[in-house]
């Protein structure tokens, strides 16, 4: 089965490195999304020398392949848009054109507004796992960051110490996602746009604050409008 480890990067490259080495027998494919930006990108190249290595070494397949995102990170709601939308075609890509039947996300790769757009997200995307690293040796951990971030001439012995460290330094959380159903989404994302009328949906999201009623009319909230400019992309690619 074709699975693929979705990653954003961002000063911590070796947190991709080491979640992909511990799902390396699994992973057929690795996707680091990262930031525009000369640094990003000779980060990206070093990890990517050093999964070369590392899966030479140890005779796995891995399609590795970086793409840029439009963003460094979310900090306002257009951004919020403009990353649901790029990440609902990386992962419709992953599936239509390079045939993945199972994904991955790893949340701990230092873009903190985007970790928790995530698994907001990936219910309705059908992402099948959400993962976070992180060190437990935090000194390690700082010696990392600024180890790739500050040096890009590292040898690659010195390099594959710091993707490749002993698996006692960090540790991983896996978090199942419970995927919606289809047909829910469908329903929801008709109701907020008022295509369709579902008295049961319009109550439960009247309660919840996405509708309001008023004068014999149902009105969209303003939290409403952004939960249905979120759902769009996702519908219009993936559903």
């Amino acid at each position: 089965m074709k699975t693929a480890l979705i990653c954003v990067m961002g000063n911590t490259p070796s947190v991709v490195s080491e979640a992909w080495y511990l799902h390396r027998h699994e992973v057929t494919d690795l996707v680091v999304l990262y930031p525009s930006g000369e640094e990003f990108h000779k980060s990206f190249e070093l990890l990517l020398h050093g999964i070369n290595i590392k899966s030479a070494e140890e005779k796995i397949n891995v399609r590795t392949h970086g793409v840029k995102m439009p963003l460094g990170d979310v900090s306002s709601e257009m951004e919020l848009i403009t990353f649901v939308e790029f990440f609902s075609e990386v992962i419709r890509e992953e599936r239509s054109v390079h045939r993945v039947q199972r994904i991955l996300t790893l949340i701990s790769g230092g873009r903190k507004s985007i970790s928790a757009i995530i698994p907001m997200i990936a219910p309705i995307l059908h992402i099948d796992e959400v993962i976070h690293v992180s060190a437990t040796n935090f000194i390690r951990q700082s010696a990392t960051s600024t180890g790739i971030s500050q040096r890009f001439d590292v040898p690659d012995d010195l390099l594959m110490d710091i993707l490749f460290p002993d698996i006692s330094t960090y540790k991983e959380m896996v978090f199942p996602v419970i995927p919606y159903p289809k047909k829910y989404i469908e329903e929801l994302y008709s109701v907020l746009s008022k295509k369709s009328n579902n008295s049961a949906m319009e109550d439960l999201l009247v309660t919840t604050g996405y509708l309001q009623k008023s004068g014999g009319q149902t009105i969209l909230t303003s939290k409403g409008a952004l939960v249905l400019k979120i759902l769009k992309p996702l519908v219009e690619s993936y559903l």
